[in-house]
């Protein structure tokens, strides 16, 4: 978990310990978590994490992007292709690391994007039908 980020941002927006706390937890609670002492429960965490406009999931390892960032991605990437921007979705679709595809329903979405975009600009059936083996 990135304390750093969730700090950082805090204090990027200027909101004391004091402030960011009221309605939610204690200073002590919240102390604790940014000196990486302990980690509030997850309804604490949601809560002080979108007051400074965060998600849980942004505070994930700070290299990985997240799987809601990964879905917005496709979800664009997906207009792009209804739009016939094809060079914007070869572009997006190249730039996603299959790695990062935790949940089915993004390996889905990715593989459904990258063949039907092969099959879009011509490229060998075996090429692109290969993929849907994989689950």
């Amino acid at each position: 978990m990135d304390i750093a980020r969730f700090v950082e941002r805090r204090k990027s927006l200027h909101i004391s310990q004091v402030r960011m706390c009221e309605g939610i937890c204690t200073q002590s609670t919240l102390s604790k978590f940014e000196s990486g002492g302990h980690v509030p429960s997850l309804k604490i965490l949601s809560k002080l994490c979108a007051r400074i406009g965060l998600s849980i999931d942004d505070l994930n390892e700070s290299n990985k992007i997240s799987a809601n960032q990964l879905k917005t991605n496709l979800d664009s990437l997906e207009r792009d292709l209804v739009m016939e921007n094809y060079q914007c979705v070869l572009k997006g679709l190249s730039k996603i690391d299959e790695q990062q595809l935790d949940s089915i329903l993004l390996k889905m979405q990715f593989y459904y994007l990258r063949g039907l975009m092969g099959a879009l600009i011509n490229q060998p059936p075996k090429r692109y039908c290969t993929i849907f083996h994989r689950f």
